[in-house]
């Protein structure tokens, strides 16, 4: 086999490990260990040409993510023994992760489909509101209190279904507080039964006119 076939192939084989969640060191190094079968950081810097620290470093997160075992011997031996289940790993990771990402972006549509309806439902024109999308849990709790501490006039809030009761449950203080200072508070949510404990502290709120909640339909 040519040298130039030789390097297509391993810029191949490299290029599907960073598919698959490797950097390009870690990708080289854990190839080289495959082809060795077992070797020492020495060797494996040797062979790549990627200075020790940053073999080591390769070495370590390769290990953590189970794909190859270490050997306690003077030097340290590393080995890729079985590559047919290592792979495998990598391959199942990378499934796990198009599956969160498809679950995010259902969840990603559902928001934007609840927020034209409720946009429509409270009477909004393009030109009224701002749309912004807030992901992650602590985000959410961070931009929700600020909003609630610093709004003088309207809150609106667009959510769903499964974070609808543990909101009013962790910010029922807040929207009490904001409503006695007059704020309007709208929320939109899917329709659905809130938990019962949630259920209470809605129904008192809703004591006050300013606080109004609609229940969309899903389509």
């Amino acid at each position: 086999m040519s040298t130039k076939l030789l390097e297509s192939t391993e810029a191949k084989n490299i290029k599907n490990l960073r598919e698959l969640g490797l950097t390009a060191t870690e990708a080289k190094i854990y190839l080289a260990l495959a082809y060795l079968g077992s070797a020492s950081a020495g060797d494996l810097e040797k062979r790549t040409g990627i200075q020790r620290p940053h073999v080591y470093k390769a070495l370590n997160k390769l290990e953590k993510r189970g794909l190859i075992e270490r050997e306690i011997s003077m030097p340290t031996i590393y080995r890729a023994e079985f590559p047919e289940k290592t792979l495998a790993t990598l391959i199942a990771q990378k499934k796990m992760e198009t599956i969160k990402l498809e679950k995010n972006l259902q969840l990603l549509l559902r928001q934007i489909k609840l927020h034209r309806k409720s946009a429509q439902i409270l009477g909004l024109k393009d030109n009224e509101y701002r749309f912004t999308i807030i992901t992650g849990l602590s985000n959410i709790i961070d931009k929700l209190k600020e909003a609630l501490g610093e709004t003088t006039q309207t809150l609106e809030v667009v959510t769903i279904a499964s974070r609808f009761s543990s909101a009013i449950l962790e910010f029922a203080d807040e929207y009490e507080k904001a409503l006695r200072r007059g704020v309007k508070i709208r929320i939109c949510v899917e329709e659905h039964k809130p938990y019962e404990k949630a259920a209470k502290i809605i129904e008192k709120l809703a004591e006050n006119p300013n606080f109004i909640i609609r229940y969309v339909k899903e389509t």
